[in-house]
């Protein structure tokens, strides 16, 4: 099993990767890592070992249980990446923005025309996209939300508790869910919280109105303050968005079934949040007095139910030293990557800015429309039955390489096969955005989130 190591860049927001099937090391004590360009030492969860920075694993405080959610309609991921193939192949390139989905989620808003739309493509400059004109705009799809995740949670609303059962999402920041209030028939296909049952709920005055669009309509709702419970962790006066309608146009109200669940709780950075108050994980980290401001997702790949742990790392769920990867801007959990490899083809990145996002709110892995077609390339698909005769994919962060095998990443349904891979472009002035997700990396990595506090920065591991 690959160790992966990384140089800690001190005062990092880091994202961890640890290998799942290895007994932890625990035996060593030291909590230190060094700031390489100072004379200065920074007690913290990790140590300090030849110029790389290691998680000293600590214990989860406590752990929320995540169900995977069978839907009976809706798109499957195969599906949906064998739809998004199929548009590539008719020469249309699918896209979402940065900060425009549901709450500052990866997602596209209709409030931006499509010239504004163009120059944000342009400006990522991918080579199918650098010549493109206005009047070739139609080619590509705008994905209007990217949060389709199989895995959802418990949480508590109001006094007394309501329960409702959101996505926990990296990829954004805030917490909404749909409200009683919203009578129209695709809110009332969920679960919904009733604030006027509350005694706590609080809304706010003159309350700026809050829109969320999806591929098959638009839901409105309001920001409020109201008690929230997360596992074990009452948070009072917690902001939050109410959902009281949806307009869906002339098409037929189905946004819940194709969004699987009744709300999102985001994980990502303040700086994505767009509704007033602190946002839920620095909120129950205050509230708790969080000695280590993390957490971790553990999405199991059998019928096991997977875990949210907070506060740290139950040592059960990896195996390994776990290894740190610099954030490289507190929005999305998002570090530098170095190549992406299909086999022993180098897909990316040399002489270009490229990224990997964390997201847990999606299912499939994603690829920028300037490397799909090569990517897409390596599976001509010929059999299910034997998957070893695809690629390994490997993923170099920092120098380490980070594998995905054929068994991992290939779907399959009734004698059909893809890879759990859809083209996306995400523009921005940053460079290319490779996403992975919660199906088709999540279950095979554990990932665990550290946010800087105190001068240090954030970090991101998996294992």
């Amino acid at each position: 099993m690959n160790i992966w190591n990384v140089k800690y860049i001190a005062g990092t927001t880091a994202i961890w990767l640890v290998s799942r099937y290895a007994k932890a090391d625990m035996e060593r004590q030291t909590d230190i890592c060094v700031d390489h360009n100072s004379n200065n030492q920074h007690i913290s969860p990790y140590y300090d070992d030849e110029d790389i920075c290691l998680h000293h694993g600590n214990a989860s405080e406590h752990s929320i249980t995540l169900k995977r959610y069978n839907r009976a309609d809706g798109l499957s991921a195969l599906q949906m990446a064998e739809d998004n193939h199929n548009a590539f192949r008719r020469g249309k390139i699918s896209f979402a923005r940065r900060s425009e989905g549901s709450f500052g989620s990866i997602g596209y808003s209709g409030s931006h025309v499509s010239q504004n739309a163009l120059k944000l493509m342009r400006r990522s400059n991918p080579k199918s996209l650098s010549m493109l004109s206005r009047s070739e705009y139609g080619k590509y799809i705008p994905i209007k939300e990217t949060k389709d995740s199989l895995y959802i949670g418990e949480i508590m609303i109001g006094t007394p508790p309501q329960i409702v059962h959101p996505i926990f999402d990296t990829g954004s920041t805030n917490l909404w869910v749909v409200g009683y209030d919203c009578k129209d028939p695709s809110c009332l296909k969920v679960a919904r919280y009733n604030t006027s049952v509350s005694s706590t709920f609080e809304r706010l005055k003159n309350p700026v109105r809050i829109h969320v669009k999806f591929g098959t309509g638009e839901i409105e709702g309001y920001p409020a303050l109201d008690t929230v419970t997360i596992g074990e962790t009452v948070v009072p006066k917690q902001a939050l968005a109410v959902v009281d309608s949806e307009n869906s146009g002339t098409q037929i109200s189905n946004i819940f079934n194709k969004i699987n669940f009744e709300g999102i709780v985001g994980l990502a950075f303040p700086e994505m949040s767009s509704i007033p108050g602190m946002p839920i994980f620095d909120h129950m980290a205050l509230l708790r007095n969080m000695k280590h401001k993390e957490f971790a997702f553990y999405i199991s790949n059998n019928d096991k139910d997977s875990k949210l742990m907070l506060g740290g790392v139950d040592p059960q769920y990896y195996t390994g030293k776990i290894k740190m990867f610099p954030v490289v801007r507190e929005h999305y959990w998002e570090v530098k990557l170095d190549a992406l490899y299909v086999g022993d083809e180098k897909l990316c990145c040399d002489g270009e800015s490229s990224y990997l996002i964390f997201d847990s709110g999606t299912s499939l892995n994603t690829v920028p429309s300037s490397y799909f077609d090569r990517f897409i390339s390596h599976f001509k698909i010929k059999t299910c039955d034997d998957y070893e005769v695809y690629p390994t994919i490997t993923y170099v962060i920092g120098g380490e390489h980070i594998k995905l095998e054929p068994h991992q990443y290939m779907l399959s349904s009734n004698g059909r096969c893809l890879p759990a891979y859809m083209q996306l472009d995400v523009p921005s002035e940053f460079g290319n955005a490779f996403i992975v997700g919660s199906n088709a990396f999540m279950r095979h990595y554990l990932t665990v989130y550290h946010r800087g506090s105190n001068g240090s920065k954030s970090m991101v591991r998996d294992a």
